[in-house]
């Protein structure tokens, strides 16, 4: 669980709101959560990059995913790795509990805390499922 969180209520903000997000990942600090509410912004408030990342990721699935290993892809997952380059104000995760999966297991403390569930010592806020199962 993040030691504070910060809530950020925008309007048409698209010019400003870029220094903030900018400024928050310069912090040493990371233990924290950020929660942007917008008001139905008419702007490019939130959209801007986040947008632009989710087309360029769709696209790039659907143009190749395979579970084949290859330089600078693997499936879905290797495009991620250049997330970061590409579009400027879209950050990796660094809480544990954010993209879990069997896949990353190895190595964990996994306990059930009075808010949940929780890996070595972090909320676990998702959780990836690979399995399903239709009876």
């Amino acid at each position: 669980m993040p030691f504070f969180t910060i809530i950020t209520a925008t309007y048409n903000t698209a010019a400003t709101l870029p220094r903030l997000l900018d400024s928050l990942a310069e912090q040493t600090c990371r233990d924290f959560a950020l929660i942007i509410q917008d008001g139905a912004s008419t702007d490019d408030t939130v959209v801007s990059d986040s947008l632009e990342c989710l087309n360029w990721y769709r696209d790039a699935c659907l143009a190749w995913c395979n579970d084949k290993l290859e330089k600078n892809r693997f499936a879905d997952q290797k495009y991620l790795n250049i997330f970061p380059q590409r579009f400027h104000r879209v950050h990796i995760m660094e809480c544990r509990g954010g993209g879990v999966a069997p896949w990353n297991l190895a190595d964990v403390t996994i306990e059930w805390r009075r808010s949940g569930p929780h890996i070595n010592g972090s909320k676990i806020i998702f959780y990836h499922n690979i399995f399903l199962l239709l009876i």
